[in-house]
């Protein structure tokens, strides 16, 4: 018989659900990510000021993912229903992203750079400003970033 005094503490942390490899397979992109330095301003040339976020504290690199560019009419639909303006969308893995990023508030700190195709081709070099983070399709499956271009 077994002994019934045995009795077990259990843990409840969050479900990372493993990547299924036909979703993963749809990644067809690699980008990297950085993490930027708070704005430094500064007077510019004729005493007006300028804003520079230059510097670069981390770089997350090689992060799996898919870039797609958003279509005239998407780009009018999401700015006349109040959502942000981007003009790419750029989903990535629940596991992929970096945690720092998740939460959304933060989301003006970093920005996208180099994103290139499986093959090591570049696709488009950026840089990219993060304008939102949403965790899509539930259960940790994966988030779209939402990115606009930076010239």
């Amino acid at each position: 018989m077994p002994d019934k005094s045995f009795t077990a503490e259990v843990a409840f942390v969050t479900p990372v659900v493993p990547i299924d490899p036909v979703f993963l397979d749809l990644m067809q992109h690699y980008c990297d990510i950085e993490e930027m330095a708070k704005a430094t301003v500064s007077a510019g040339t004729y005493g007006h000021k300028t804003i520079s976020r230059d510097t670069v504290l981390t770089t997350h690199s090689d992060i799996r993912c898919r870039l797609r560019i958003m279509s005239s009419d998407e780009r009018e639909d999401t700015a006349r229903a109040g959502e942000v303006v981007s003009d790419y969308v750029l989903y990535i893995p629940f596991s992929y992203l970096p945690a720092k990023l998740r939460d959304n508030k933060k989301a003006t700190s970093f920005r996208v750079v180099n994103i290139r195709t499986l093959y090591g081709l570049p696709e488009d070099a950026g840089p990219f400003d993060i304008q939102s983070v949403k965790l899509m399709a539930g259960e940790h499956h994966h988030y779209q970033v939402r990115l606009r271009k930076v010239n």
